[in-house]
């Protein structure tokens, strides 16, 4: 659906994030890959463990909408780069996969420490924190090599 709406996604020059202009206040600054608990296996995951009841009861879930955000703008980036492949991008470790690449990382931070505010790089290495945990529980559980204390 994103790339109906936005057909030059991963190919515009903003897709690897060479725009080092001022961000705007309420404005994403970099395209975000559509990633939903109904799509993607890994935010399934986050979700039911986390949010889901919380949903249930009528409460406020915006803190997992910003995190499927920075998801789907980490996964974009990560797709530019070539490290993921766009049709494998929603299996189950995917995500997962991604948080684990420090490079990748580094570059998405330092992208928005360069063009925004400190809360803005705090609230997005907060989320790429709170994936990296569930990371370290799936590969731990599948493959105890991976992912070391």
């Amino acid at each position: 659906k994103l790339q109906l709406k936005h057909p030059d996604l991963y190919t515009s020059k903003a897709a690897p994030i060479d725009d080092d202009s001022d961000m705007n206040k309420g404005k994403k600054a970099y395209a975000s890959r559509l990633i939903t608990q109904f799509n993607n296996a890994d935010v399934q995951e986050i979700f039911l463990t986390e949010y889901d009841r919380k949903v249930r009861n009528g409460g406020n879930y915006s803190s997992f909408l910003q995190l499927v955000t920075v998801a789907g703008q980490f996964m974009s980036l990560h797709i530019v780069l070539g490290f993921t492949d766009v049709t494998k991008c929603h299996e189950p470790g995917s995500l997962y996969k991604a948080v684990c690449d420090r490079e990748a990382i580094d570059l998405f931070l330092n992208y928005y420490d360069a063009r925004g505010q400190c809360t803005t790089v705090m609230t997005k290495a907060l989320h790429l924190r709170k994936i990296a945990e569930y990371a370290k529980t799936f590969f731990r559980s599948r493959c105890a090599h991976v992912c070391r204390s």
